[in-house]
């Protein structure tokens, strides 16, 4: 009788090939969510953020006389927000980031209607009450803003400053790079919109994330979000008016971006990061410093 297959060695051979198969089959799974499916996930999340209510408080708590406005994107889309004239001459517009509305950055623009700077909240399309169904990486909207700002009898012409937050940020380069409206911009935690903006990699873990933000950029355009310059390049066209950009270092990955859009700036460009914070966190962990700074540099920027 014939008994070859029942060798050791045979059936050896059998189980570690299995295992084998098996880790392989586990991690091409594994490749595939992380690498295919999340991705679409999340960018079909993002493209498409759920709107949230633009409620419960408005500059009235602050004591403040406010208009609601609204006025057209470059594309037709219809944006919508708040306005507190201007008693010095200057205003500044204020964008959120992904997912919030005017009322995200609600404190920040009543600190500044305070000193008597004109303010003006909005919803970013796709957000709050404004018209569109997807976002944008361009700065069209806060382009418009501007051009509405230039329009009122209240504001000086160029004395118009932006503050943005993440996306509201990424916005705000954009539009500063395309328009010379705009005297100076404030970031915080400006978001990226291409893999060139991307921090070089320092970390195990950030080694493996390429791939998912290579594979991300590449289905933003897909969704109807095509990225205008990165954002490394569209900085360096707003100098030599002043940028300052803030950022929590609480994580490599913001404090590393951060550093390379402050290196790719050219003149006129500060850092201010905030070692306890973590991504547009700064305003929360430091509120008075942070208004002191907000306020002296856009006094600076449109009044100086």
């Amino acid at each position: 009788m014939n008994r070859k297959a029942d060798h050791p060695n045979t059936r050896s051979t059998y189980w570690r090939n299995l295992v084998l198969f098996a880790l392989g089959t586990l991690l091409a799974g594994l490749a595939l969510f992380f690498y295919g499916i999340l991705p679409i996930l999340y960018v079909n999340g993002r493209v498409h953020p759920p709107r949230q209510p633009v409620c419960c408080r408005s500059p009235m708590d602050w004591g403040m006389t406010y208009e609601s406005i609204a006025f057209a994107s470059a594309d037709g889309t219809r944006i919508r927000g708040w306005y507190v004239p201007s008693r010095n001459g200057a205003a500044v517009i204020l964008a959120h980031g992904i997912g919030g509305n005017r009322v995200s950055v609600l404190e920040q623009g009543m600190a500044l209607a305070g000193e008597g700077f004109g303010v003006l909240l909005l919803d970013l399309r796709a957000h709050g009450e404004s018209g569109g169904e997807r976002i944008t990486f361009g700065g069209e909207d806060i382009e418009a803003g501007a051009a509405y700002l230039t329009a009122r009898p209240d504001v000086v012409r160029r004395r118009i400053g932006v503050l943005g937050i993440s996306l509201g940020g990424l916005q705000a380069i954009q539009a500063a790079a395309a328009t010379e409206a705009i005297a100076g911009i404030i970031t915080d935690g400006a978001a990226a919109n291409g893999f060139t903006d991307q921090p070089a990699p320092q970390q195990l873990g950030h080694w493996l994330d390429l791939p998912f933000e290579w594979v991300t950029f590449r289905l933003w355009a897909a969704w109807g979000v095509p990225a205008p310059l990165p954002v490394v390049e569209a900085i360096g066209k707003i100098a030599p008016r002043p940028v300052l950009l803030i950022s929590g270092t609480h994580g490599d990955y913001e404090r590393e971006m951060q550093r390379k859009f402050f290196r790719a700036s050219g003149t006129g460009c500060t850092l201010w990061e905030v070692p306890e914070a973590g991504h547009t966190e700064s305003w929360m962990k430091r509120k008075q410093e942070y208004a002191e700074r907000m306020i002296t540099f856009f006094t600076h920027a449109l009044l100086g």
